[in-house]
This record gives C-alpha cells, structure tokens and sequence, in this order.
C-alpha cells in the first residue's frame, strides 16, 4: 500500500512539473542530458514547494506567483560599446509579492548590476 501510494505523489509531482512550470516534451538522447533534465524539474518543483511555504499566509499560491511575474525580465541594453543590464518595471502587485517574498533586490537594477555584469 505504501509503494502504491508514493506512486501516486510522484505521480502528482510531475502533473505540477508539467502544468505549473509549462514544461514542454523534450527528448534527449544521452543518459546524462537526461539526468540533467529531470534533476532540473526536481529543483524547480523544490523551489515551488518552498514558494508555496513562503506565500501560506497570503491569499497567493506558487502557481499564482509564477503567473504574476511571468512578464518580469531581465534586460540586456547595448548601446555602442556601452553594455548594460535593467529589469522590468514592477507593477504594485509584482512588487508586493517580491516584497512579501523578500526579493525586492531582484528588480533593483542597482541590485543586478552589482551582481552582473555584460560579457
């Protein structure tokens, strides 16, 4: 009973995988691309179980918060020889959320450009 039912919370584990992070079919052909792939979606499923945890006090799921900031960027500008990068602007919702989050450092483009730099 037990292995039937880790079954099915791997089984729910991908359907999360799939819908929330958007995940497209991908074929790999070498062992270690595959690997590597599926130790990807099992980061980013941990780091939507931990949004989720972060966000249990508000009205705002993980799913619902990779939704709002899906049009967040990061932004490479050229400008002859001069390189630089920018985030998106946040909306107050965005920013609420990151604030929530504590990450408001993400969309300071201070922040990222002491982090960063143009290659």
């Amino acid at each position: 009973m037990e292995l039937y039912r880790s079954k099915n919370h791997v089984e729910y584990d991908f359907r999360i995988i799939k819908s929330v992070l958007d995940l497209r079919p991908i074929h790999h052909h070498t062992d270690q691309k595959v690997t590597a792939h599926v130790t990807l979606c099992v980061l980013a499923l941990l780091l939507l179980r931990h949004l989720d945890a972060k966000l249990r006090r508000t009205n705002t799921s993980a799913a619902m918060a990779v939704e709002l900031l899906a049009s967040c960027r990061l932004n490479r500008v050229e400008m002859g020889e001069f390189n630089y990068y920018t985030v998106t602007r946040l909306n107050p919702q965005q920013r609420s959320l990151l604030e929530t989050l504590e990450l408001v450092e993400l969309a300071d483009d201070n922040a990222i450009e002491k982090q960063i730099s143009p290659r």
